[in-house]
């Protein structure tokens, strides 16, 4: 996996955690997240992004 495709990757794995986090109004530890993934192997990743697909995206609000 180049660097560009693993970048893209822990950006998407860590945009869903987030939002799943504020959908169940959690703490979400951004650096620590990003620590553990940028040092996980290319199948780790691979497989995280999959599951991760399925999360909740956090409710849209609108103003009047």
């Amino acid at each position: 996996m180049t660097t560009e495709e693993k970048k893209n990757l822990i950006e998407e794995i860590l945009t869903a955690l987030k939002n799943q986090a504020i959908v169940e109004n959690k703490f979400f530890d951004y650096g620590d997240n990003f620590i553990t993934l940028a040092f996980m192997r290319d199948e780790d990743l691979r497989k995280i992004s999959s599951l991760t697909k399925g999360l909740v995206s956090p409710p849209q609000t609108t103003t009047p």
